[in-house]
């Protein structure tokens, strides 16, 4: 059924490297977003992105929608913040 493409899903994308990238980058994100003066704004601005950028592939002919993806879109953005939050960088 459903249940089982999605499980399959979610666990060759937990094996693939596409899930670290999105990680990764999104993790960057979060690290810029915590250094903005206006934290609660800019988190949420950020995680926003994170889920359009994946809500709005299927309208291309080239990417679809993964909610693996967007899990590592949304945890590497809160990952990042945390990260950022917690360090010693500047805010702006």
């Amino acid at each position: 059924g459903l249940g089982d493409v999605y499980k399959r899903q979610i666990t060759n994308s937990f094996l693939a490297s596409d899930f670290y990238t999105h990680l990764a980058a999104f993790f960057i994100w979060g690290v810029l977003a915590s250094a903005w003066e206006a934290q609660r704004f800019s988190l949420l601005a950020v995680v926003a992105i994170a889920g359009l950028l994946e809500f709005a592939q299927p309208l291309t002919s080239v990417r679809i929608f993964e909610i693996t993806d967007l899990a590592a879109n949304i945890a590497g953005t809160l990952i990042g913040f945390y990260a950022g939050v917690t360090s010693s960088i500047p805010r702006i």
